[in-house]
């Protein structure tokens, strides 16, 4: 228990410094994505909080992880990732030099539902509740849209996704150029909302005939 409690602390540290200087926590080095990714950074962030309720000690140690895990809870800034104060939906990319070039919209059925959760409960840069609807849930043709022929089906499932594949980690969409014949297991099994008879069957099949490789 004592190592990793040394251990978070040493994270905990290294991150609120980091947090000091920047209003996220995770980026990537891209071309184009070279900066603020507010999906990764809500990852992280669920993360060190679920830790901050977990390590309730009331010694030094422990104090000082909740202090700093609350520390970097309070500095990101949820509220600028909507680009305009009006806006109905948070931005998964901002760059330094490119500000909002990718312009991905946060939009269900997917991870990101933790961002819009994480930016209404939000003690200091909040955004308002509505926008799980308006952002995630979704439901305009915006979103429609967006949703429209996921893995190639008309319901939307996802049998096609970013996993790690035969050939390192990998993107994949149903379009030419992006779609290397990955058949990535977390889309079928992220697709139940959707096609909950499918999805069983394939989750199914993944454990009785293939288990062995997982």
């Amino acid at each position: 228990m004592l190592r990793k409690t040394v251990l978070l602390l040493y994270l905990c540290t290294s991150l609120s410094a980091t947090s000091q200087e920047y209003d996220y926590i995770y980026t990537f080095f891209g071309k184009r994505d070279n900066g603020a990714d507010l999906v990764e950074t809500a990852f992280l962030m669920q993360g060190l909080l679920a830790a901050r309720q977990y390590f309730s000690g009331d010694n030094v140690q422990e104090k000082m992880i909740r202090e700093k895990i609350t520390n970097i809870w309070e500095k990101v800034e949820w509220d600028w990732f909507r680009q305009y104060p009006d806006n109905k939906f948070l931005y998964w990319h901002w760059s330094p030099d490119q500000e909002w070039v990718i312009n991905h919209k946060l939009i269900g059925w997917n991870e990101t539902m933790v961002v819009y959760l994480l930016a209404i409960a939000s003690p200091s840069h909040p955004v308002p509740a509505e926008m799980y609807y308006t952002g995630w849930a979704n439901q305009d043709n915006t979103g429609q849209k967006y949703r429209s022929n996921w893995g190639g089906t008309k319901d939307g499932s996802m049998y096609t996704t970013a996993s790690d594949g035969p050939y390192d980690y990998s993107a994949d969409e149903p379009m030419p150029g992006r779609d290397i014949g990955k058949l990535a297991l977390t889309g079928a099994i992220s697709s139940f909302p959707y096609t909950p008879e499918e999805s069983m069957k394939a989750l199914k099949n993944y454990y009785y005939n293939y288990g062995r490789f997982l």
